[in-house]
């Protein structure tokens, strides 16, 4: 049970937050392919495609059909639109004071007990 409840929740947030929910459209692309087809005889799927998606946007005496196409017109019901503020720009110098090398011969000495020095493993040291 709770398989088909998250797959539920998958297809309904992928449908409403992506553009998948285009290809529920593809029924209405074969229709508007065979309209064409029985205008013109010679059509290919092909031409078709390239007719109504590679050669631009195109206004013709079905265009309001031909913008019930997948992928030919985008809206998102769910997209945020994000507005942008614009905000005066200040020129901001802060100087900060110069950095100081600090030199350490060896640095785990430091972080390790000098008893554990003379062990066989050690950590790589600086040369």
């Amino acid at each position: 049970m709770k398989k088909w409840i998250a797959l539920f929740f998958f297809v309904v947030i992928t449908l409403a937050q992506t553009e998948v929910h285009q290809l529920l459209r593809l029924p209405i692309l074969f229709e508007h392919y065979s309209e064409h087809k029985a205008l013109n005889g010679n059509l290919t799927f092909s031409d078709f495609i390239v007719m109504h998606y590679a050669s631009g946007n195109h206004k013709d005496s079905d265009h309001q059909r031909d913008s019930q196409l997948p992928f030919k017109s985008h809206e998102c019901p769910a997209t945020i639109n994000m507005n942008t503020l614009f905000v005066e720009q200040h020129n901001i110098n802060i100087e900060l004071p110069p950095v100081q090398e600090i030199e350490i011969e060896n640095f785990y000495a430091v972080i390790i007990p000098d008893s554990h020095l003379s062990d066989i493993w050690q950590p790589p040291k600086l040369s």
